[in-house]
């Protein structure tokens, strides 16, 4: 707001100091209207660029934080689908106890003992990540809080600011800190955070309040039409009321709105076929909302209950310069 101040003041200055000047001792306003808006919006531009770069400064320093322990929650992630397909294949090893003798039995048991071991392992790997994880997001949180002061000068800038806060605090299992960031962007004019709209939406309908959900969901599929995930999140929340005319028309209005995705048809049929909706396939941003938890079919004692996994930022980081406005 106070780049856009300073460039129209700018801009009326130079309209009005080159009409006087081109006047001949009189004012000619049609000499200032040119220089006026060329001052207007090379004031205006070079400003906003200043901003921004604060921004992304600031966005930049707060992303450092989250870095590294993105890289060890993907490295722990790569170990934990090991040895989920080391359980499958041990249960499939045993799955015909006709055809094992007892020094196979015995290596079978060993083997179980073994993945016990390492599960716990795991388990405890998990927890210790996921608290880095949550040390880290509040440190980020501190860091983009410093770039808030920024939203008096360029707009759209306090909604991706809100949306970004939010979105690590209800990662983080904390959705009484998120909510007030995630209103906050969702109300802005002229937000596409739909992950953040996504989030709140998730939120609404944990708690209950149906309505709620079911505008904030609107909302977003209007703003940002073409992302699948909202579509089929809004969809499930649907089918699990009970409404599965209504999920199969949320899918099949998410084809029509332009979200080209296998997943919108694979889902929509399976509804038209009687069966159950198949979130797994959007993977960890559809895990991340919280609506639904990994699903896992391992052998009793050979693996966890649920998948290890630590939250995953990695495609929901946007670029400051989309904040221009």
């Amino acid at each position: 707001m106070i780049n856009l101040i300073i460039a129209l003041i700018s801009g009326a200055a130079a309209y009005a100091l080159t009409g006087f000047a081109m006047g001949g001792g009189g004012f000619e306003p049609l000499y200032g209207i040119l220089p006026g808006l060329i001052a207007l919006i090379g004031v205006y531009v070079l400003l906003a660029r200043r901003t921004l770069k604060q921004v992304e400064a600031i966005m930049t320093r707060a992303q450092a934080e989250l870095a590294a322990v993105q890289e060890q929650g993907l490295a722990f992630q790569e170990k934990a689908m090991a040895f989920q397909e080391k359980a499958m294949r041990l249960m499939q090893a045993g799955a015909n106890p006709r055809n094992i003798d007892a020094k196979k039995a015995r290596s079978l048991m060993d083997q179980q003992q073994a993945l016990q071991a390492q599960q716990k392992s795991l388990q405890d790997e998990q927890d210790a990540l996921q608290e880095t994880f949550r040390k880290a997001s509040l440190r980020s949180v501190e860091v983009m809080k410093e770039a808030l002061p920024l939203k008096s000068w360029q707009f759209l800038i306090e909604s991706q600011i809100n949306g970004q806060i939010g979105t690590l605090y209800y990662i983080n299992r904390e959705p009484e800190q998120a909510e007030p960031f995630l209103r906050a962007a969702s109300q802005a004019t002229f937000s596409n955070n739909w992950i953040a709209f996504a989030m709140l939406a998730a939120l609404l309908y944990k708690r209950g309040d149906a309505d709620a959900a079911n505008a904030t969901f609107e909302k977003a599929a209007r703003s940002t039409p073409k992302e699948s995930l909202l579509w089929a999140a809004w969809a499930w929340t649907a089918w699990k009321a009970g409404d599965t005319d209504k999920a199969i028309g949320l899918l099949a209005r998410g084809r029509a709105a332009g979200a080209p995705d296998p997943r919108l048809q694979a889902n929509l049929l399976e509804l038209q076929n009687a069966k159950d909706l198949d979130m797994a396939p959007w993977g960890e941003l559809w895990y991340q909302l919280f609506l639904e938890e990994p699903k896992m079919d391992m052998p009793e004692g050979a693996g966890p209950k649920a998948s290890p996994r630590i939250p995953y930022m990695g495609k929901q980081r946007r670029s400051p310069r989309a904040m221009r406005g």
